[in-house]
């Protein structure tokens, strides 16, 4: 039924929506996010800067990965896989202009090295996939990887929305008894005889 102004006069108050289920599914959401993006966080940063190459050479068919190298430059020209000793988290502009999230660390400095983004090359992505897992992820597949990010937090966040369900259904059930037959008022009721 509408009123003259136009508005609808039907409100269904409460909502007929489990809101308490639907919070507790929200929660352990983001807890899950949140948990994921810590674990992430937990990686070294030449890990998070090798991720994606990573990925790339484990999931294509490909022979050949056209990819840049980040590598360090000794003072004796030889190029080596960047170690967490010798890198830090900071931009660092190369000569051709692009951007890499990773800086050499003064130590490694001092020592005469340099970081060298490699141009360009077509590599056999086999030879790429497993200096990757050896040199810069310590023998780790991508499903270890994977295990690592995605299993603990989900578990955990599974462990949440169980203990929160266990508050919520009561809580929602309680609101549908409300819905169907009314607030039950508190206090002595009178009597009519």
């Amino acid at each position: 039924m509408t009123s003259p102004f136009g508005r609808d006069e039907q409100i269904n108050w409460p909502s007929e929506k489990p809101v308490w289920i639907i919070g507790a599914v929200v929660v352990a959401l983001l807890a899950m996010f949140l948990a994921m993006w810590l674990q992430y966080e937990c990686w070294t940063p030449v890990q998070r800067f090798y991720l994606p190459t990573y990925a790339w050479t484990n999931w294509t068919g490909n022979r050949k990965t056209s990819t840049r190298l980040l590598v360090i430059r000794r003072p004796d020209g030889s190029d080596v896989w960047p170690r967490e000793e010798d890198i830090q988290e900071q931009e660092t502009r190369t000569p051709d202009g692009a951007v890499v999230p990773l800086a050499l660390s003064d130590p490694a400095r001092q020592a005469g090295k340099t970081l060298v983004l490699r141009r360009r090359e077509n590599l056999p992505t086999d030879w790429l996939r497993e200096a990757l897992k050896h040199d810069v992820y310590g023998d780790a597949s991508p499903m270890d990887l994977f295990h690592f990010v995605v299993d603990v937090p989900f578990y955990g966040s599974l462990g949440v929305l169980v203990s929160l369900l266990l508050i919520a259904i009561p809580k929602d059930r309680q609101r549908a008894r409300v819905r169907r037959y009314g607030q039950r008022v508190r206090g002595p009721e009178l009597v009519s005889v």
